[in-house]
């Protein structure tokens, strides 16, 4: 969902450049989202298998390799 709430995008801008020194409004435009995360997941090759972390809220990561 994107936020366009000026103040909220302002104060997110200014934390965000006291965190990482990079300022977002120094590109022009850019837009604010709301992400309701369920799940994250990351596939790659380990070798002759793949390699699959895998996330939940609420739990801690786990992997999965499978040949």
């Amino acid at each position: 969902v994107e936020l366009d709430d000026e103040e909220r995008k302002q104060a997110f801008a200014r934390r965000f450049e006291e965190e990482t020194g990079n300022d977002p409004n120094a590109n022009g435009k850019w837009h604010l989202f709301h992400v309701d995360v369920t799940e994250l997941s990351m596939v790659r090759v380990g070798g002759d298998h793949l390699v699959i972390d895998v996330w939940h809220p609420g739990e801690a990561p786990r992997r999965i390799e499978r040949r």
